[in-house]
């Protein structure tokens, strides 16, 4: 699977450094010197869990030149949701998930009244991590956890595919609840 981690910070460093770490394809948004360190030196996590780099990195500040994926992890903080819509319409094609990992709820109506239910599933996570400087992700507590879920309730191929990938990667556990609500 294609991945774009739309906000390359505590988050979606981590969770998109361990999904290139396990060997899937994942394209980080970045900017300013954060970008430039990750395209010159990889992406370097420090974790509870285990050190590791992603070197090379695939980084980018333009959604335009990675186009259509898979699926989009949008883990920006949710106030800025709001601006990245139009970044973010780049990357979603007929068949994208979009995976929001946003402090939040509130902009779920954003989402889907932008790219359909269709497109969107629920999702949260716990994990304290952060930017400890430009390239660099450290996470300091919490085991990683991830959920995510249709928003109808409904078991999905996706949802499951999601699943068994997020379930084989170092140091997350993973949780499809039948109810993402």
């Amino acid at each position: 699977m294609k991945f774009a981690i739309f906000g390359t910070g505590g988050v979606g460093g981590y969770f998109g450094g361990r999904l290139a770490q396990g060997g899937h394809d994942v394209t980080f948004i970045a900017r300013g010197a954060h970008l430039a360190r990750i395209e010159d030196a990889g992406l370097r996590v420090d974790s509870i869990g285990g050190d590791f780099m992603v070197k090379p990195a695939k980084v980018t500040d333009s959604t335009r030149s990675i186009g259509e994926t898979d699926v989009v992890i949008v883990a920006t903080k949710a106030w800025q949701l709001t601006e990245s819509i139009d970044q973010l319409k780049h990357l979603v094609g007929m068949n994208t998930t979009v995976l929001p990992l946003l402090n939040g709820i509130e902009h779920m109506d954003l989402l889907i009244d932008t790219f359909g239910e269709e497109h969107v599933i629920g999702g949260y996570c716990r994990i304290s991590s952060f930017v400890a400087s430009p390239g660099h992700i450290t996470h300091v507590g919490v085991k990683p956890f991830i959920s995510f879920g249709e928003l109808d309730h409904n078991e999905s191929d996706r949802v499951k595919k999601l699943s068994n990938i997020f379930s084989a990667l170092d140091g997350i556990d993973v949780d499809v609840p039948a109810d993402i609500h």
